[in-house]
């Protein structure tokens, strides 16, 4: 739901991958005075550009439930993004052609899915 007063807008939400993944991230412009809250915890951001990322790492299936306080009048655009582990079927020929001395790197394989949305 979203509540929106004089000066600030309040969006509750279930953020949740579909594909279950356990990584999940808001990105929010770093221009937006906001404050993000999973769990009704306030949520730390990392600089990503000029991008400020809320990061939520967890079971994927049921979600996290997600509070943005945006302060000002103006709506927002934000990135949904999920990170899950491995590779899709699709990507078993690249897994099949690594050589048997191939090492992961930082998080190892992945599969990114995001969608913009206006807030």
């Amino acid at each position: 739901w979203t509540k929106t007063s004089g000066t600030e807008k309040v969006v509750r939400a279930r953020f949740r991958s579909q594909r279950g993944a356990e990584l999940l991230a808001l990105e929010l412009p770093s221009s937006v005075d906001a404050e993000v809250r999973f769990r009704g915890v306030k949520a730390p951001h990392r600089v990503v550009g000029a991008w400020h990322a809320h990061i939520w790492a967890g079971p994927g299936q049921d979600g996290v439930d997600i509070e943005i306080t945006l302060r000002g009048t103006q709506s927002a655009d934000a990135l949904l993004i999920d990170h899950s582990y491995g590779l899709p079927p699709e990507g078993k020929f690249l897994l099949e052609a690594r050589p048997s001395s191939a090492v992961p790197s930082q998080l190892g394989d992945v599969s990114v899915v995001s969608r913009r949305v206006r807030l």
